[in-house]
């Protein structure tokens, strides 16, 4: 019987495991400034109830270089824990440079 619940434990494990999922879109006209904002989503439902809004503008004032959004480990645990009745999910953005103003003519 310990066997039966030891295979059923290390499939459940690898089914999950991989069900970590990661999404991230570059903006390719601003450089990274270093400054990440890390925020997290809650959902519900397998992640089919809830909502969850970034403010952009008031977290990176000097624009967005990336957006990542993921299922960490973590996400994952807590997910499979609850039998998909919370899945919360983590977003980071990468905050941008000002840009530099070109001075002079350049005659």
């Amino acid at each position: 019987m310990k066997s039966k619940a030891r295979v059923a434990l290390l499939l459940s494990v690898a089914i999950a495991g991989p069900a970590c999922s990661k999404v991230t879109y570059v903006n390719p006209g601003t450089m990274p400034s270093g400054r990440v904002v890390v925020s997290t989503g809650h959902f519900f439902l397998f992640g089919l109830a809830g909502h969850h809004d970034i403010d952009g503008v008031g977290a990176c004032p000097t624009g967005i270089a990336a957006v990542v959004s993921k299922f960490t480990f973590l996400d994952s645990v807590l997910g499979f824990i609850t039998l998909g009745l919370y899945a919360p999910r983590t977003y980071a953005l990468y905050c941008g440079q000002e840009r530099a103003v070109a001075v002079g003519g350049g005659r």
